[in-house]
């Protein structure tokens, strides 16, 4: 009995001593696993970048473009952080670069990571954007460090314009192909077809016209070209204008000044008749004419040109509402072109009465006061184009362009000394205007 008794008790202390025994393993365990907390080094990751290009862009970007990247570095006991410009390279190609504005700032933390934004611009250079953690950048309290790291971003940094050529093509019933070519990858255009390839544009232009264009590369950078159509038959226009000394001088649309004598000696000679001829693949109601005159004799009293059996009022020719056009109004062979003519010679020269005026005295005759003073041009329909005009004006200069009706002119008893017209495509508008805006206030007659 006492040896059953005796083997009891030292079974029960067999199982209490293996019970402390493993107790103990897996506290010491723990003190393992506490020591050794983390086997990972820190990493590094880039997780969202901005382009404020346009969007649809948004992976080229030029130097004026603000790039703003999102990185995070996964970590959870960081014992060194040296998360900032002496260990953040900024590389654009093969070249590390100094942007304009270059800022680091922390905006997130949590226990696993902390994460950075790193906001450029002014970004030098052509190629591909690259952000290079160095290695040794952060360590943690194991002493592991991260390996260098090259965060590519996506985008393509593009600071030169692209080089483009030009080629105009004479293609069926008078019509020009203006081909343009760029060396690199270029923006599509409202109003011109761009090719697969996205390097080729292309227009059909109708008429002569001459005006500046942007072509645009990706990242935004332009390079002009001069629309220059001259060989254009399909639809012609021809613009002219009278002066006193009964010269006339012609335009077709191409930036050509007409008047420019006048311009240029600055006397008393001005515009006194002017003239609109267009033919070909319009109707011949397409383009209407409307100019206002002033006259020694005021209202109710007509003039006659002295160079063409005309008559024209004081005020508005032909009249307040009402527009000449090449399919029902009277025509004057001028030039050999039978043209809308308004207007008329001799409006200023001494002597002469009108149509039962007083006669103009010879001390009038000789100041800047009588002629076309003002000008209305409309189109049938605005579908496909526009017309431009700009009127120059003694002792102010190039007035602001105007188009599609709108009427230009300083004052009733100031004539005009020379202007300019184009029938423009639709699209294209714009770009001669801010064109011919430059001009404002100025005497430039190139």
């Amino acid at each position: 009995m006492k040896k059953i008794v005796f083997l009891l008790i030292f079974l029960i202390c067999m199982i209490i001593s293996t019970n402390t025994y493993a107790k103990y393993v897996i506290e010491n365990e723990a003190v393992i696993a506490e020591i050794k907390i983390d086997p990972q080094p820190p990493t590094i990751e880039l997780i969202d970048v901005f382009n404020d290009n346009t969007k649809e862009y948004n992976h080229y970007a030029k130097k004026s473009n603000t790039i703003e990247a999102k990185i995070i570095v996964k970590e959870k006991n960081i014992k060194e952080n040296h998360f900032g410009k002496d260990h953040i390279k900024i590389i654009v190609g093969e070249k590390i670069v100094e942007p304009e504005i270059y800022n680091i700032k922390k905006i997130g933390t949590s226990s696993k990571m902390v994460m950075y934004e790193i906001k450029l611009k002014g970004i030098l250079g052509d190629g591909k954007l690259k952000i290079k953690v160095e290695e040794g950048t952060i360590k943690d309290k194991s002493e592991q460090i991260n390996k260098e790291t090259v965060l590519d971003t996506n985008i393509e940094i593009d600071n030169t314009s692209p080089v483009i050529t030009s080629l105009q093509e004479p293609i069926e019933a008078g019509k020009i192909m203006m081909n343009l070519t760029s060396n690199e990858l270029i923006r599509k255009v409202n109003g011109w077809e761009l090719a697969e390839n996205q390097k080729q544009l292309k227009k059909e232009f109708l008429n002569n016209v001459a005006y500046p264009f942007k072509v645009t590369d990706l990242a935004g950078n332009s390079t002009q070209v001069d629309i220059n159509i001259t060989k254009a038959t399909n639809t012609k226009i021809r613009y002219g204008a009278l002066n006193s000394k009964s010269n006339w001088s012609f335009g077709n649309g191409n930036n050509e000044i007409v008047g420019k004598e006048n311009m240029i000696n600055n006397s008393i000679y001005k515009i006194e008749g002017i003239s609109l001829y267009y033919d070909g693949n319009i109707e011949k109601d397409f383009i209407q004419l409307q100019s206002y005159m002033h006259t020694y004799w005021g209202p109710g009293i007509q003039g006659r040109c002295e160079a063409y059996e005309t008559r024209y009022n004081y005020g508005y020719n032909p009249g307040e509402n009402t527009y000449d056009t090449m399919k029902d109004s009277f025509l004057s062979n001028i030039d050999k072109k039978f043209s809308i003519y308004q207007g008329g010679a001799g409006v200023n020269r001494a002597g002469n009465r009108g149509i039962a005026g007083e006669p103009i005295p010879e001390e009038i005759a000789q100041k800047y006061l009588f002629g076309i003073s003002g000008l209305r041009v409309k189109l049938k329909s605005y579908s496909d184009y526009s017309i431009v005009y700009q009127i120059w004006v003694k002792g102010q200069g190039w007035l602001k362009p105007v188009s599609n009706g709108e009427e230009t002119y300083f004052e009733r008893n100031k004539p005009i000394s020379a202007y300019r017209m184009s029938l423009i495509p639709k699209t294209e508008t714009q770009y001669l205007i801010d064109l011919w805006s430059k001009d404002i206030g100025t005497n430039n007659i190139k």
